[in-house]
């Protein structure tokens, strides 16, 4: 039988590299954005003197929005909403509410239109305006969102969200020094809180400040035993000090506190892999994958790993994934290639490897092509 496992191309993606724990600004964003999304919507009693008529159409319409909104109707339950708002034109809730839903629908330039009138009927709610700088943020007006966060830290100073969201925004800006700042500040205001010291340590870790970093993990660690994130980050430090068993206990520590996070499991499956211990690191490649079939990475991996074992209909699965996901990389054509080829599908095998080889051939890469036309010919003899 043929081989099929020692002839696997390597992909050209970068996403197989280790040290991936590192949370870029873009991720750093996303973290923070996600704890300080728009509030569910919650609708307040009416707002004005309404006539009994009036009253008894608001009730209604807010009934029927409740259950539009359950229904996942969203599109239909801000047009109630909006009818309802004509009503009591001064329920702040009755706006933040259509804009929570605008957001939930993508449409972040209407929510924000709608988080502003929520703010001005009612200026001192912290929740619209982090609505508010939500919607700004997903447009990119990254000016404008930072300028809703310092808002909200005028009108409390222990908005503890608010530093994160306004830390992480000015990162986005590249103004690393503004947001240092402001996470230092937020430790003042904080100082218990470990969200602060995963960021510190993680932008000490992206400036290869491995010392600096360790202590801001170590402090989140004693804040948050419990956070993946801490033990991802400390095992960064590991792997770029080549310290490869303290990285590998602090990865497994990572999974043990929190099994459902997919870059925890990747990354322990991506460190056995690259330690040369594939067997161990088949299961939780595995695992990232069915958490987040996303993880480009881990997928590549477990279908090189899944061609080893000869289980061809798993790599095809794989592997396809890999190629939607990467389109232009010939690694990737070249062992979905493989894994047909196995499994018997000759003809497609053919023809993706076919692929692979003009991919090389347009990369400049003759290493690649050459070794595509060889396993053609010898595919050729053997049909």
């Amino acid at each position: 039988m043929l081989d099929l496992g020692r002839f696997t191309a390597p992909l050209t993606f970068s996403g197989l590299a280790l040290f991936s724990g590192v949370l870029s600004v873009p991720g750093a964003m996303a973290a923070a954005q996600a704890q300080i999304a728009p509030e569910a919507i919650t609708i307040a009693q009416a707002t004005a003197n309404l006539t009994e008529a009036q009253q008894d159409r608001l009730d209604d319409l807010l009934i029927r929005g409740e259950e539009l909104v359950e229904a996942g109707q969203r599109t239909e339950a801000i047009a109630v909403y909006r009818e309802a708002a004509q009503i009591d034109t001064r329920n702040a809730r009755l706006f933040s509410g259509i804009g929570y839903l605008q957001s939930q629908l993508g449409d972040y330039a209407a929510a924000a239109d709608a988080y502003r009138v929520a703010i001005e009927l009612d200026p001192s709610s912290t929740a619209f305006r982090y609505g508010l700088a939500h919607s700004l943020f997903q447009q990119e007006n990254y000016g404008a969102a930072a300028e809703v966060y310092r808002a909200i830290i005028a009108l409390d100073r222990r908005q503890e969200n608010a530093y994160l969201g306004l830390a992480a925004v000015q990162a986005q800006q590249g103004d690393t020094a503004a947001s240092l700042d402001t996470y230092r500040r937020l430790a003042e205001v904080a100082p218990v809180n470990a969200e602060v010291y995963l960021a510190l340590g993680q932008h000490y870790l992206g400036e290869a400040n491995y010392d600096q970093a360790f202590t801001y993990y170590q402090r989140a660690a004693n804040l948050a035993p419990n956070r993946a994130a801490v033990y991802i980050g400390l095992a960064d430090i590991a792997i770029a000090r080549e310290q490869s068993d303290i990285a590998l206990d602090h990865l497994k520590r990572a999974v043990a506190v929190d099994p459902r996070n997919a870059m925890a499991q990747f990354q322990l499956g991506q460190l056995l892999f690259e330690r040369g211990d594939r067997q161990a690191a088949y299961d939780p490649l595995a695992r990232a994958v069915d958490l987040d079939d996303s993880l480009t990475g881990a997928l590549a991996l477990l279908g090189e790993l899944q061609l080893e074992r000869e289980n061809y209909i798993q790599a095809i699965f794989t592997y396809r994934k890999v190629v939607a996901a990467l389109p232009d990389d010939p690694g990737a054509h070249y062992n979905l290639g493989l894994a047909l080829w196995g499994q018997g599908q000759r003809r497609g095998a053919i023809s993706t490897l076919n692929t692979a080889k003009t991919l090389y051939q347009n990369q400049d890469d003759l290493a690649g092509a050459d070794r595509a036309a060889e396993l053609l010919d010898l595919w050729e003899r053997i049909r």
